[in-house]
């Protein structure tokens, strides 16, 4: 008995694993950033550049190389297989000659068309990402070696061309298609427009000279295979031809100047001495400048340069370099970019770079951001001083109280004119609450100090009128102040717990007192 048990066990067992590998997931449903999440865990599986030629579904091979990816991918995601656009749940967007669903397509689906008009070949690929004509996608087999591709890239325009045509091997269509799951919300991705900021460093790009030739002589002018007359003709520029020259040297005899050239795909030498041509030198300038606010600009318009990304696209390229704008700063090394001037977060741009890391919860927004320059001095950085960036939220005392110095910051100033704000971390002397008057403190850090200074009353605990006598005026003063009414008193006097706060436990401690609760003592 207890072996039939054991077998009925593990054959329901089997069974049940069976079921669970067989019975595909439920259908998802996405934000772009919860998609972009799902791709990642694609990656992760298939990095760019992995190689897989047969690909199954619960077990069963859908299909190899470019089409087969693109059946497992759309189960992945969907958690069904799009089966030529026949699957559960998805609908095929069928091409003819002069028509597609072009408009219709958004990231999740899944394009079949004919790779050229002169290749008996078809191509699946699965869309990642769309901004505006581009579509980002990833597919298998496009080099012809299973290699799986993350991030290509292409246009709506291209694929409407690729849609039209008739395809290879007819797919149960006779041109191409575009298979959309039906539960698929999703639309076109987020982009994140980026500016740079120099932030204290200079554009140190050099201005160009462009120097043109233009044939002067009316005959026109030979070009040979060598710097001189003695060499073979191989072309003739006539009169008015422009042309620039990479190298120039002078004949055997020292009499003419020659420079090397290109006209009309043919490369030799040709006389560019001012009896045959005329000089011309323009200057272009360098293709970035600094606005007023030190933001780097495109000189050919003086707008700000913009980088876009996509989010939910990894660059691997990452951010602008120092070294594309010539941004440099004496005595500094370039760190790298930051969200905020003077930040800490550093962004190197040698580094991939996500939008995601500056906007989260931007995929599917249009966002805009500047970098701001971060550097380092190469000289040692010092304390040049300290200052009282903001006082502490107590200034006003009664007596016989201890100091609070919530809400005291501190700032340091360094020799690189950088400055760090700190709470902690320094001394504070000066303080005396045991006699009225204004009492001078002083803060002191690494030798450097500032001072403020605070006021110690004498008031009776409870005495919020200043009448000499605790009552139930002055219990009724307090319950308008922590109400939010205006009231003539010394503002410290409300705080009888001396917690720096004016609120109900105020009001209950003043109370029991009034009533002669036994223990009950205002501070």
């Amino acid at each position: 008995m207890k072996k039939t048990f054991l077998k009925l066990t593990s054959v329901f067992i089997c069974v049940a694993l069976f079921l669970s590998l067989s019975i595909p997931a439920a259908a998802a449903t996405y934000t772009t950033s919860s998609f972009n999440e799902k791709l990642e865990e694609v990656k992760k599986l298939y990095p760019d550049g992995s190689r897989q030629y047969e690909w199954k579904v619960n077990g069963t091979v859908v299909g190899w190389e470019c089409h087969g990816y693109a059946r497992w991918l759309s189960f992945y995601i969907w958690g069904t297989d799009f089966a030529n656009g026949a699957g559960k749940g998805w609908v095929r967007y069928n091409s003819t000659a002069t028509e597609t669903a072009i408009d219709k397509l958004v990231p999740g689906d899944v394009l079949r068309y004919r790779t050229s008009a002169t290749k008996n070949s078809n191509h699946s690929i699965f869309v990642t990402a769309i901004v505006g004509d581009t579509v980002y996608f990833t597919d298998c087999n496009f080099d012809g070696a299973s290699t799986i591709k993350w991030n290509r890239t292409t246009t709506k325009a291209n694929l409407e061309a690729h849609l039209k045509m008739e395809l290879a091997e007819r797919d149960y269509v006779e041109y191409g298609y575009i298979a959309h799951f039906t539960e698929n919300t999703l639309s076109e991705n987020g982009i994140l427009h980026l500016s740079y900021n120099a932030n204290g460093g200079k554009l140190n790009l050099p201005t160009q000279t462009i120097t043109e030739y233009t044939v002067s002589d009316p005959k026109g002018i030979n070009m040979r295979s060598g710097a001189g007359t003695s060499f073979n003709k191989v072309a003739a520029l006539p009169k008015g031809t422009v042309f620039t020259v990479t190298e120039t040297k002078t004949d055997a005899n020292g009499t003419y100047l020659w420079g090397k050239t290109t006209y009309n795909s043919v490369t030799g030498w040709c006389v560019i001495s001012e009896n045959w041509t005329t000089k011309t030198e323009t200057e272009i300038p360098p293709d970035y400048t600094l606005s007023n606010d030190e933001s780097i600009t495109k000189t050919s318009d003086n707008t700000p340069f913009v980088q876009d990304f996509l989010f939910g696209v990894e660059y691997k390229e990452g951010l602008a370099s120092p070294e594309s704008f010539g941004l440099q700063r004496d005595g500094y090394q370039f760190l790298g970019w930051s969200a905020v001037r003077n930040g800490e977060i550093i962004l190197n741009p040698n580094n991939p770079f996500t939008p995601a890391v500056l906007f989260p919860n931007g995929n599917e927004e249009i966002n805009s951001a500047t970098l701001y320059a971060v550097w380092k001095s190469n000289t040692a950085v010092t304390l040049k001083g300290i200052e009282i960036s903001a006082l502490p939220t107590k200034t006003h005392y009664r007596l016989s109280t201890p100091f609070n110095q919530n809400g005291l910051k501190i700032a340091l100033k360094y020799s690189d004119n950088t400055e760090k704000i700190i709470t902690e971390g320094f001394t504070i002397s000066g303080f005396d609450s045991s006699t009225a008057g204004e009492k001078t403190i002083t803060v002191a850090y690494e030798g450097r100090v500032a001072t403020f200074t605070v006021l110690v009353v004498n008031l009776k605990a409870g005495d919020i009128n200043n009448d000499n006598s605790v009552n139930l005026l002055d219990l009724a003063i307090l319950a308008q102040a922590v109400a939010g009414w205006e009231v003539e008193c010394d503002k410290d006097a409300l705080d009888l717990t001396a917690d720096s706060l004016t609120n109900i436990d105020d009001i209950t401690l003043l109370a029991q007192f009034i009533a002669g609760w036994d223990g009950t003592v205002l501070k």
